[in-house]
């Protein structure tokens, strides 16, 4: 919100953050989210944006259900694929704050749903593409080695795969071209920011602090579907053994595990995010609507039918709503930071942060192993700090350097840092204390 209300003061189509490039993702979201407070002046932002991230939410929810409906011709495998999604621990959090993600599963699904259509393909691919950059080409891939594959089994014929082919490049060239126009305007800082640090780097290594262990988004996706994802594992290979058995096409295989091979691609990666999971949760969710479909095949009985329809969805209210917190999960509070950010913002022209000792320990540690990006820096360990402040916030890691600078306070100056990071004796001049908990500010009296 902050690097989108920037971009909307100056004017830009560049990502800022403090009034620097910010070149680590595409501009449409953040543009988004700083447009909506702007055409929403009388609600407040935090409440005008969740509203904005909800209506997304539902929009998806109606793409994910139309879809399945597409693929399986089953309303019982699309509700419960949208039923137990919606009470994941993370579709929850992520419905409560603002984020990237849900542009991109939007952009990814809307996708597999009007292809081959282009207009509405394009559309929605461009949701994806401008949301998480390379990563919204997924869909791309996936169609073309499908079309590909299904040609060289004499599946699909040559005409049939020229005309697709010619509609996933033209898509190509199309987004292609904001790729050109950012590189011949940044040139190696943005090959190096966006290509190389905010793609390539989080494959190769675990940048910053996302570690995690080799099997953590298997282990994740089993938490956040608790004992569903044991059943969508039955699921998934009752779907191949129907496939091997010839009662499923190649075409339904294909669809019914559109994003398993991501899935697969995720545990190779070093960087360890669970989010990244968003657009994912629905497919395993899939598996366990299609797992109780064919149960409910081999039942004659309606009234047993209804039965177990009712208690799979009595199972899945209670991990939603009684577990996972569906309806008293919070995510957000008026915390010290909060506390502390608004009182400077009235009170100081420029703030100047320490961030906590042990962040900045942190920070030292990554960065002599390699693990940081440009960015790294940028955010303080609480970047809201920036938009509460009213972009008035230096973020300074260097002990010594906030030592000298706090020496010299000037009036109307502010400095903030942790209680007993520093002594008495360093605030010679007459200064005011005030207190937010641990976080300390300074000013002149």
């Amino acid at each position: 919100m902050e690097v989108g209300r920037e971009m909307i003061k100056n004017k830009s189509l560049i990502p800022l953050w403090q009034e620097k490039l910010w070149l680590d993702k595409p501009p449409l979201v953040m543009i988004l989210y700083g447009i909506i407070p702007k055409i929403s002046p009388l609600i407040e932002p935090e409440i005008s944006a969740r509203l904005f991230n909800l209506f997304l939410n539902i929009i998806f929810f109606v793409i994910l259900y139309c879809f399945i409906l597409k693929i399986t011709n089953s309303i019982i495998t699309a509700f419960f694929t949208v039923f137990l999604s919606s009470f994941t621990p993370l579709f929850i959090q992520r419905a409560h704050t603002v984020n990237m993600d849900i542009f991109l599963a939007l952009g990814w699904w809307g996708y597999f749903l009007f292809y081959p259509k282009f207009l509405p393909s394009t559309l929605f691919l461009s949701l994806a593409v401008f949301s998480k950059s390379l990563l919204g080409f997924y869909p791309l891939f996936a169609i073309f080695f499908y079309e590909f594959f299904t040609l060289l089994v004499k599946r699909n014929c040559p005409e049939k795969f020229l005309k697709h082919t010619k509609i996933i490049l033209k898509q190509v060239i199309l987004f292609s071209l904001w790729y050109l126009w950012m590189f011949l305007k940044f040139g190696h800082q943005f090959l190096h920011q966006h290509i190389y640090e905010s793609h390539f780097k989080r494959v190769t290594a675990s940048i910053e602090f996302h570690f995690g262990e080799r099997i953590f988004y298997l282990v994740e996706i089993a938490k956040q579907l608790d004992i569903f994802f044991y059943l969508s594992l039955l699921g998934l290979s009752l779907i191949f053994f129907l496939f091997i058995k010839k009662k499923i096409t190649l075409e339904k295989l294909f669809f019914l595990n559109l994003f398993l091979p991501w899935f697969l691609f995720l545990n190779l990666t070093k960087t360890k995010i669970y989010w990244y999971l968003y657009p994912i949760i629905p497919q395993f969710s899939l598996y366990v609507g299609f797992l109780v479909v064919l149960m409910l095949k081999k039942i004659n009985n309606n009234i047993f039918k209804k039965t177990i329809l009712l208690i799979v969805i009595l199972v899945i209210s209670y991990f939603g709503i009684k577990k996972n917190n569906f309806l008293s999960a919070a995510f957000s509070s008026k915390d010290k930071y909060y506390q502390m950010a608004l009182y400077a913002k009235n009170h100081c022209q420029k703030i100047y942060f320490l961030p906590e000792k042990s962040h900045r320990l942190a920070i030292d540690e990554l960065e002599k192993m390699g693990l940081t990006i440009t960015t790294t820096r940028f955010w303080g360990g609480h970047p809201a700090l920036v938009y509460y402040t009213d972009n008035k916030i230096t973020f300074i890691y260097n002990f010594n350097e906030f030592e000298k600078r706090l020496k010299n306070i000037k009036e109307k100056e502010c400095f903030s840092f942790f209680e007993n990071e520093i002594s008495e004796k360093m605030l010679k001049n007459k200064v005011k204390l005030i207190k937010f908990e641990n976080v300390v500010l300074v000013k002149l009296l």
